[in-house]
C-alpha cells in the first residue's frame, strides 16, 4: 500500500491511495452515552453489475455508494474545466490506473464509448446480401423478413450460429 490522501468530502473519515485502495481513518466518536474509538481498516470494493468497482462510505449516519474511479479522480486528478464525468481511456472499467482516467463531459464520454465499441449505435443498418435490399435497422429487417427481432439481433451479433437467411450488418453504410 502506498501513500494515502483523504477523500474530498470524507476528510477525517476515509482515505485512498493512488492504486484505489481505500481505508477508514482512525477516529474518536462522542455520543450522548460514551466515547468510542473507530480503528483504521481497509475497505474491500465490489464489482457492480455494470463492471465498475464500487465502495460504500458512511458519514454522519448516511451511507453512499461511490465508484473507485471517481474517488481516484476527485482525489488525484485536477478538474480545471469542472467536467462532471470520469472516463476510462482504454475502455476497461476495472483499470483504475491514474494514467487511464480523465475528466470528461457527458458528450465526450458517450463519443468515446461509441468510438471504442463499448456502445453500439442504435438503428444500425442491415443488408440482405442475396438481394441487396437495405434496412434502416434490425427491427425493420425483422418485420420485412417475418423474423423474431431478438433472434435476428443474436444472429447478426454472432451469438447464435444457426442462421437461415442472408441478412448481415451493413458495415459499408
Amino acid at each position: 500500500m502506498g501513500l494515502f490522501n483523504q477523500i474530498p468530502g470524507y476528510e477525517g473519515y476515509y482515505e485512498i491511495d493512488r492504486t484505489g485502495n481505500v481505508r477508514s481513518i482512525k477516529r474518536v466518536i462522542k455520543t450522548e452515552n460514551c466515547i468510542r474509538t473507530i480503528n483504521s481498516k481497509s475497505i474491500r470494493p465490489r464489482c457492480n453489475n455494470s463492471g465498475y468497482l464500487e465502495i460504500r462510505l458512511s458519514k454522519n449516519g448516511k451511507t453512499k455508494t461511490k465508484f473507485i474511479h471517481r474517488l481516484l479522480a476527485m482525489t488525484y486528478i485536477k478538474n480545471t474545466d469542472n467536467k462532471p464525468e470520469v472516463n476510462h481511456i482504454n475502455g476497461v472499467k476495472m483499470d483504475n490506473r491514474l494514467d487511464n482516467l480523465e475528466w470528461v463531459t457527458k458528450s465526450e464520454n458517450m463519443q468515446h464509448a461509441y468510438k471504442t465499441g463499448l456502445i453500439r449505435p442504435k438503428g444500425i443498418k442491415v443488408i440482405d446480401i442475396a438481394t441487396g435490399k437495405e434496412f434502416s435497422s434490425i427491427k425493420m429487417a425483422s418485420i420485412f423478413n417475418n423474423l423474431n427481432y431478438q433472434t435476428l439481433q443474436r444472429q447478426l451479433s454472432g451469438e447464435t450460429k444457426k442462421v437461415r437467411h442472408s441478412l448481415r450488418y451493413n458495415v459499408a453504410a
